[in-house]
């Protein structure tokens, strides 16, 4: 059961099978840790779903929520008991064993070797929409003919002088493009291609973003020079906020925006951000703007 030696905690005793009805088997680990309480489990699996605050327990509502779909891949089932004084019990159920595991010594199991499917499947399915709509904008995911259009932003001095801090030549821009849609493929969730509907131009990155040096999930954004000033940005981020809140039941997000970039301090604070704290950030500095979305539901948008 690999799944359950993947980061699990220390404290936890080696994953133990039993019986279950039916002829198949249920792993469980024993973890004598910060327990929940039974009433809240339903949100153990959910993504962004935590039942402990940060400070507390360090994680981010992500990994029991991809633990529950590679096991969902492989026809078992996932569901955890547990007390509010520290007992937790993850449990797995595997199918009923079929002929393709042969005994071939006592307590010893061969595998069979299986037939590579045709297709392989993604590494994580979209858990957000694949599209959202705004009055002037449609925000989908990328694509490799988005190339060129977001070429134009990584090239431009300007535009990437708080983020990446250096224009791009075009393979690099391509690499970026690659990266994008890597992180929706790996997260579930991710920036999408931000498109001005009466013109058809592509505007854009405006989405989720969490690769691993960042804190915590965040609303990211980065346009073009020419469509700087027409509220593209804050309009797009806030059908991101409203869908994190209503999809993902998300009740918090960030944005990590440099100290100088007033221009994106504008717009987190039009989305309803506060100014949190100032990190250290890839060799400098960074500010934390909070949005707290009480109880799923976006803050209204100025």
């Amino acid at each position: 059961m690999s799944i359950l030696r993947w980061r699990w905690p220390s404290r936890c005793g080696p994953a133990a099978p039993k019986r279950s009805r039916g002829g198949g088997f249920a792993f469980f680990v024993q973890d004598n840790g910060a327990g929940f309480d039974m009433q809240y489990a339903d949100k153990l699996f959910g993504v962004f779903q935590r039942l402990h605050y940060q400070d507390e327990f360090p994680g981010t509502g992500v990994g029991l929520a991809t633990v529950e779909r590679i096991v969902s891949r492989h026809g078992c089932r996932i569901w955890a008991e547990g007390r509010p004084d520290g007992a937790l019990l993850p449990l797995v159920s595997s199918p009923r064993p079929s002929a393709s595991l042969a005994r071939s010594a006592p307590g010893r199991s061969r595998l069979r070797a299986s037939p590579v499917p045709a297709s392989l499947p993604s590494v994580m399915q979209p858990i957000v929409p694949l599209t959202l709509e705004t009055p002037r904008l449609t925000l989908r995911g990328f694509e490799e003919r988005d190339c060129d259009a977001l070429h134009e932003m990584f090239s431009d001095e300007f535009c990437v002088k708080y983020t990446i801090e250096q224009r791009l030549a075009h393979w690099q821009t391509w690499r970026s493009l690659a990266a994008y849609i890597g992180h929706s493929q790996l997260r579930g969730y991710g920036p999408y291609a931000v498109v001005e509907k009466a013109t058809g131009s592509m505007v854009g990155p405006v989405g989720l973003w969490f690769p691993i040096e960042w804190p915590e999930p965040e609303i990211k954004w980065s346009l073009t020079r020419r469509f700087w000033g027409c509220g593209f940005a804050t309009e797009a981020a806030a059908a991101v906020q409203d869908m994190a809140a209503a999809v993902l039941r998300r009740t918090r997000l960030i944005s990590v925006i440099r100290p100088e970039n007033t221009r994106s301090k504008a717009v987190a604070r039009r989305l309803g951000g506060t100014y949190e704290k100032t990190i250290p950030f890839r060799g400098g500095e960074a500010d934390v703007f909070a949005y707290h979305l009480s109880d799923g539901d976006a803050p209204p948008h100025r």
